[in-house]
C-alpha cells in the first residue's frame, strides 16, 4: 500500500514518511518539486491511486495561500478518494488558518473521505532554535515568549509522526485528536535540566523580543507573523486539553518527555 505524505522532506513531513518506511509501507512524496499545493492538476496526479495521505500546510506570510491550497487538495483528494487522509494543524491556536484546516477535514468528510485532524499546541523543536540555544548555554536560561505559569501541549514532530502513523494506518480512526504532553514553563526547564545535568530556569520573552530573534532566521514578515500568535497566546488561561482527547487516549501515542526527547536526538549535555 502506498501512502502520500505531504512535506516528506522536511521537519515535520519527514518523521512520517520515515516511520512508515520503517513499518514497510511504500511512501509516495508530495514535495515542492512535485506538485505546488495549488496545482490542482499535479496534486489530482499525486494523490491517484494512494491508499491515505498525510497533509499538513507550510508556514506562509501569504493569509490567502492556505485557503488556495485546501481548495486544490480538497479537489485532488475528491478525486482520488483515498481510505484516509490525516491532516495536521501544524501547532498554533484559533487563527484563520487552522479555520481553514478544520474547513478542509469537514469538506472531506462531507466527501466521503475519512479525515483525521491532528491537532498539536507547540512544537518542542522550537526550543532548538539558534537564539533560545545559544541562551541556554550560556547562562541555563530557557527563554519562550509563553508566560511561566500558562499550561501548554508541548509535542515534538516524532509525537506527530506516531500519532499520524496509527491513524493512517488503523482500520478507523477518531475525527480529531489533541496531542502534547501539558507543562509549564518551569516544569519544561526542568525536562532540559535533567538531560544537561544542570540548572536551567525559564525566562518570558515579550513577543517583540522573540520577533527580534526570528527575524534573521525566517525574514521579517514571517518573524511578525509568528510573534502575533504569540501575543494571542499571552492572552489564554492554557493552551492544552482533556487527556481523553489526546493521542495516548485516541491512539495508544504517547508524547514524549522533554528529557527522553532530547536524549532521542542525540542533543549534547
Amino acid at each position: 500500500m502506498t501512502y502520500l505524505v505531504h512535506g516528506a522532506t522536511g521537519a515535520q513531513g519527514g518523521p512520517v514518511a520515515a516511520l512508515l518506511k520503517a513499518n514497510g509501507h511504500d511512501v509516495r512524496p508530495l514535495t515542492r518539486a512535485t506538485a505546488e499545493l495549488d496545482d490542482i492538476l499535479a496534486l489530482t496526479s499525486a494523490y491517484a491511486g494512494v491508499e491515505a495521505a498525510f497533509i499538513h500546510f507550510p508556514i506562509t506570510p501569504d493569509p490567502a495561500a492556505p485557503g488556495r491550497w485546501a481548495k486544490a487538495v480538497a479537489t485532488a483528494v475528491l478525486a482520488a478518494k483515498p481510505r484516509r487522509v490525516v491532516i495536521s494543524t501544524s501547532g498554533g491556536v484559533g487563527d484563520e488558518r487552522l479555520a481553514v484546516i478544520s474547513g478542509l477535514a469537514a469538506e472531506l468528510r462531507a466527501g466521503g473521505v475519512p479525515a483525521t485532524l491532528l491537532a498539536p499546541r507547540l512544537f518542542r523543536e522550537n526550543l532548538l532554535l539558534p537564539p533560545i540555544q545559544d541562551r541556554l548555554r550560556a547562562d541555563g536560561t530557557l527563554i519562550y515568549p509563553v508566560r511561566a505559569d500558562q499550561p501548554i501541549a508541548w509535542v515534538s514532530h516524532l509525537d506527530v509522526a506516531e500519532a499520524a502513523v496509527a491513524a493512517l494506518t488503523s482500520a478507523t480512526a477518531p475525527d480529531e485528536v489533541h496531542l502534547g504532553e501539558t507543562l509549564t514553563g518551569p516544569e519544561l526547564a526542568a525536562g532540559f535540566a535533567a538531560h544537561l545535568g544542570r540548572p536551567v530556569t525559564y525566562q518570558q520573552l515579550s513577543p517583540a523580543e522573540f520577533q527580534v530573534l526570528l527575524a534573521p532566521l525566517l525574514g521579517e514578515a514571517a518573524a511578525a507573523g509568528i510573534a502575533a500568535s504569540y501575543g494571542d497566546i499571552a492572552g489564554l488561561p492554557h493552551l492544552s486539553f482533556p487527556a481523553e482527547q489526546g493521542g495516548e487516549a485516541l491512539l495508544g501515542a504517547q508524547p514524549r518527555g522533554t528529557a527522553a526527547w532530547l536524549a532521542e536526538l542525540d542533543i549534547p549535555a
